[in-house]
């Protein structure tokens, strides 16, 4: 029924930040690391679909944030997105996609006893 196909809940994309790369290599990396995991007997009875890369989500200060989602089986897109979020860690890191990393400048001024 349609009722059904609606009240079931969607898949919630993942989001991928890296710094202002090759958006082509940055997805590629993403497919790579999605088509292991669907090879991988461990994870392949859990996932429905191969991985669908949606792109460029947002352009933000020092980076872009891409999209993608992977679809499963009910209950298994904790460990199958934690276990995709890995592999993508992983072959950023090997294939030299920089992910940035926040950082907050701290100034701090030293007053004179006087209170100048």
């Amino acid at each position: 029924r349609s009722d059904d196909v609606l009240a079931r809940p969607r898949p919630k994309p993942l989001r991928f930040p890296v710094a202002r790369e090759d958006p082509d290599r940055v997805i590629q990396a993403m497919r790579d690391a999605g088509a292991s995991l669907l090879d991988d007997p461990e994870f392949k009875p859990h996932i429905l679909e191969p991985i669908e890369v949606y792109g460029i989500d947002a352009w933000e200060p020092g980076q872009v944030t891409l999209k993608a989602r992977i679809k499963t089986v009910p209950l298994k897109q904790w460990a199958v997105g934690r276990e995709l979020r890995k592999r993508i860690t992983r072959l950023f890191k090997e294939r030299g996609v920089i992910v940035p990393i926040p950082k907050m400048d701290l100034v701090m001024e030293r007053r004179k006893p006087d209170g100048s």
